[in-house]
């Protein structure tokens, strides 16, 4: 296919519907691997969880271990889930995606079923591919529960190729991923049809955790005033204090992941960018 008919934008959604695997954190990976690697591409974050708010309080709040700057092609856009007339806002998001070269959309695992995950699988994303050109990328975490294994079918298995997928595997020291196991065979051979990439990223080490960690406020309200870090940032000595052998590790971990997100930069870039930057992987 040449140049002129790919996609020119990317957008990336989380299709998992279980919450507390880690979808908020394998998202600020790709956004700061996309500042890092691509700052000339126009970015646009939304984050619709109103009770987490995990990547407002990254990028969005003073403070935080990667707040967007002012003279960044990036931007952060917190958003309500559910509008006036109690139905879902989002439809609003894919105005921009005329606009910008890469949309990120973070999860709501808690209202995953009543809004964000409905908008998610009914959203006719394959006529709205070509009519805003872009081409999305379901984000499907992995870990030791089996029934990420089972989610991450049930989405390739729905959206089939009108869409890309980048698994990520959550390893674990000593243990054999679930996605490597026998039962995850046939999940396995639907993502090699469909051409999906996978990715592996180990657990956080317990220096790193450290690091990253930050005690949540009490009460719903001041989570804005409550920054996160995120481990680019910690790397960079960016958001609070910690140690220098925290610190290393924080970097350690990040040249890892970035690494690993460089070989499935085609699913990441959008496919025009794409060619003409020459990703391989």
């Amino acid at each position: 296919m040449s140049d002129s008919k790919l996609a020119k934008g990317r957008l990336l959604i989380p299709g998992s519907e279980k919450g507390g695997q880690g979808k908020s954190t394998i998202l600020s990976f790709i956004i700061d691997w996309v500042r890092a690697r691509h700052p000339d591409l126009a970015m646009k974050v939304y984050d619709p969880d109103h009770i987490h708010r995990t990547i407002t309080r990254m990028y969005g709040v003073p403070g935080g271990g990667g707040e967007f700057l002012a003279s960044e092609k990036h931007r952060l856009v917190p958003i309500s889930l559910v509008g006036p007339d109690g139905l879902t806002v989002l439809d609003e998001v894919t105005d921009t995606f005329y606009e910008s070269n890469v949309s990120i959309i973070d999860g709501v695992a808690q209202s995953f079923e009543e809004g964000f995950g409905a908008w998610a699988r009914k959203l006719d994303f394959k006529g709205l591919q070509k009519a805003a050109d872009f081409r999305v990328t379901y984000l499907l975490p992995v870990t030791d529960e089996s029934s990420t294994v089972a989610q991450a079918g049930r989405t390739m298995n729905s959206r089939g190729p009108d869409a890309d997928y980048l698994i990520v595997k959550i390893m674990s020291s000593g243990t054999t991923p679930v996605w490597d196991r026998e039962g995850a065979a046939q999940t396995r051979a639907v993502a090699k049809s469909l051409g999906a990439r996978v990715v592996a990223i180990n657990r956080f080490s317990d220096e790193v955790s450290e690091a990253l960690r930050v005690s949540e406020p009490a009460d719903i309200c001041d989570l804005l005033s409550t920054p996160m870090p995120t481990l680019y940032g910690a790397s960079c000595g960016k958001g609070k204090a910690i140690t220098d052998m925290q610190r290393n590790q924080c970097e350690v971990a990040w040249a890892e992941i970035s690494a690993e997100l460089d070989k499935v930069a085609a699913v990441i870039l959008p496919p025009a960018y794409s060619a003409q930057v020459r990703v391989t992987d």
